[in-house]
């Protein structure tokens, strides 16, 4: 308890936790957000290290620091201090900088996607293949009558997911892929059944339970702010509605990364089910395919049970 006060008495390690409980950040981004030298922003942050406030996963020259989610009293003190942000002067500036890098990650995320055109079947032959999960997500998913794909980039998930639901809703940031998603649904005589829509993970052009569900398969490693597009998906989705997510659980290959756009290196569980709680989404279901780095979580949207 006591080294996690020292820590957090300082003022700029104070700013690094607070918008570290945001979501993750490189040393670079804190630097940058928060004014500071790399070098004075890498001295800190082993100092919230030390102390176990904050942990660091990534390999190299891709990095990322987040909140220790093994430390409650840290989240339970980051918490008060949130509701107090007045009493810390330059904290608005902080926020204002951290949102403008979440908008900036949008941005590099639709301009690559934009660009991929045709490329992009090259680029998903690399993902793991559905034939390996189709079963396990096909049983999370259930059978919801309107199911929401959130990043449906070029449509090729439209025939499995219009199988399971009546109808599918497709969000995407890019135009270039929802018009290649409304060619491939045509083209498979689906268009009826599927409503594309613009827009950001973050900001969903869906009204509060809208849905029955929703997917995000492959998508969260390319949001801006992931913390953020998990509390959207759960607005959207209905009382005791489900979100399955089908994500990496982390690698560390730069060439990887450069070939399809990655803003994250995958999440360790654990990270993603910190943001989901916060989301008010509760874990149902667990599947790992270590064979592939990868893994499908489930969730229902609701209150935990008192009992």
């Amino acid at each position: 308890m006591e080294r996690i006060f020292h820590a957090l008495g300082d003022r700029n390690r104070l700013r690094i936790a607070l918008i570290l409980s945001r979501g993750p950040l490189s040393v670079g981004e804190i630097a940058s957000v928060l004014g500071l030298s790399q070098s004075n922003a890498s001295h800190h942050l082993k100092q919230l290290s030390d102390a176990g406030i904050v942990r660091r996963r990534g390999e190299r020259g891709w990095a990322f620091y987040g909140i220790n989610p093994d430390e409650p009293v840290v989240s339970g003190l980051l918490e008060t201090i949130t509701g107090n942000l007045e009493a810390l002067s330059c904290s608005g500036a902080d926020l204002r900088r951290l949102s403008a890098l979440y908008h900036e990650r949008q941005n590099r995320s639709r301009e690559f996607f934009g660009a991929l055109g045709e490329q992009w079947n090259l680029v998903r032959e690399s993902l793991p293949s559905l034939d390996v999960y189709r079963d396990a997500l096909a049983e999370m998913l259930g059978s919801p009558d309107t199911l929401l794909e959130i990043g449906v980039g070029a449509g090729h998930m439209i025939p499995f997911l219009t199988g399971v639901s009546g109808k599918v809703v497709g969000v995407d940031n890019s135009p270039e892929m929802l018009d290649a998603a409304a060619r491939s649904a045509r083209e498979k005589g689906l268009a009826a059944r599927v409503d594309l829509r613009l827009g950001e993970a973050e900001h969903l052009p869906l009204g509060d339970g809208s849905v029955d569900a929703a997917i995000m398969h492959f998508m969260l490693h390319h949001a801006g702010n992931p913390g953020e597009a998990l509390l959207e998906a759960s607005r959207v989705i209905r009382g005791n509605g489900r979100l399955v997510l089908v994500e990496f659980t982390g690698h560390s290959s730069d060439s990887f990364r450069q070939r399809h756009g990655d803003l994250w290196p995958g999440f360790p569980p654990e990270e993603i089910l910190v943001w989901c709680r916060d989301a008010g989404l509760i874990r149902k279901g667990t599947k790992v395919f270590e064979e592939h780095s990868m893994m499908i979580l489930s969730f229902e949207k609701g209150e935990p049970d008192a009992h």
